[in-house]
Order: C-alpha cells, then sequence, then structure tokens
C-alpha cells in the first residue's frame, strides 16, 4: 500500500529491481575469474601457506580483488630472498593480469554502466 501511494519510492524499488540482474551477472563473472585464477594460483603457489588450498587461495584472490594490503601481505613477501625458484617476472604478470582484469574490466566496468 505505501509503494502506490509514493511515485518515488516506487521508482526507485523498480530501478533496484531493474538493476538487480546486471549486478548479479557481474558477481558471478568476477566470481568465475576469481576461482579460476585461484585453481592457477594453488598449482603455481602451493609452497605459499596463503595459496595452499582452494579456499585460502580464493580468500587471497578476494583480498587482491579488494585491494586490502594485498601487496604487502601476499605479493611482497613472493619477492623475497627465500623464494628463488620462481622467477619475479611470472608473479608480477599473474598478480598484474588478475589486477587489471578484476579491477579494470569487472569492477569499473560494472560501475560505469
Amino acid at each position: 500500500r505505501l509503494f502506490r501511494r509514493l511515485k518515488s519510492l516506487r521508482k526507485i524499488i523498480s530501478a533496484l529491481s531493474a538493476a538487480l540482474l546486471p549486478v548479479a551477472n557481474a558477481f558471478l563473472v568476477l566470481s568465475l575469474v576469481t576461482v579460476v585464477y585461484a585453481v592457477i594460483a594453488v598449482h603455481l603457489f602451493s609452497d605459499n601457506p596463503l595459496f595452499q588450498t582452494l579456499s585460502a587461495s580464493v580468500f587471497s584472490m578476494f583480498q587482491i580483488c579488494t585491494g586490502d594490503s594485498w601487496a604487502t601481505t601476499i605479493v611482497r613477501p613472493m619477492f623475497g630472498p627465500t623464494n628463488t625458484e620462481i622467477p619475479h617476472f611470472p608473479i608480477a604478470f599473474f598478480f598484474f593480469s588478475y589486477i587489471l582484469f578484476v579491477g579494470t574490466f569487472l569492477l569499473n566496468g560494472q560501475l560505469c554502466r
């Protein structure tokens, strides 16, 4: 009854319901890309405790996606002197491609719609 009386509230509710499907699709694509990168990270960085299991790897990739101190807690320790068996360029390329793809194309692309 309240929605029938207030036209502005009805417009807001209809806009929210129209935006629900595109946001859900973007979240699904973001989740799919994150899981794919997490599986690759489990195979590449299995010696790192942040990437030993799929659940830990998905959480770490989500932390990278949100920008929550990912450079200091996740990536920079991988460049340390103890990790000499993996060259630095593939590590940097892996995380840079993830940030570029997820941050630039998926997160910002959905906000610009």
